[in-house]
């Protein structure tokens, strides 16, 4: 008798597990127990928004959500509370208030939907 080869299976990481390499600038993913987070310091002057957003299932979706809002010229810092499957709670963090139409072009531009601003 002949000997079986068996074959190895790849595990694949679940979208929820993924990271993407290299540092998440002004990011902070908070999903259940993951997080990416560099410094949340609150400064003096800083003025801390929240928003609702669906459609984000992944960590790459918190990223291209941050990456939007970032270029939002006085937004300091993103933070995403990951709900997959609900909205997710997006804080942000800036030197000046923000100008609510261009928060939504921006999470519009990054493909998800405003649902409200969080109370």
């Amino acid at each position: 008798m002949s000997p079986t080869r068996r074959s190895k299976k790849r595990r694949m990481p679940s979208p929820a597990s993924f990271v993407p390499d290299g540092p998440q600038p002004n990011s902070t993913v908070k999903e259940d127990t993951m997080s990416i987070s560099p410094d949340l310091a609150n400064t003096a002057g800083t003025i801390n928004s929240e928003f609702l957003v669906s459609g984000m299932t992944c960590s790459h979706c918190v990223s291209s959500v941050t990456e939007e809002l970032s270029t939002i010229a006085t937004v300091e810092n993103v933070v995403v509370e990951l709900n997959v499957g609900g909205a997710s709670k997006v804080t942000v963090s800036s030197s000046a208030a923000l100008d609510p139409e261009a928060v939504h072009a921006a999470i519009d531009e990054a493909g998800y939907e405003l649902v409200d601003a969080a109370s």
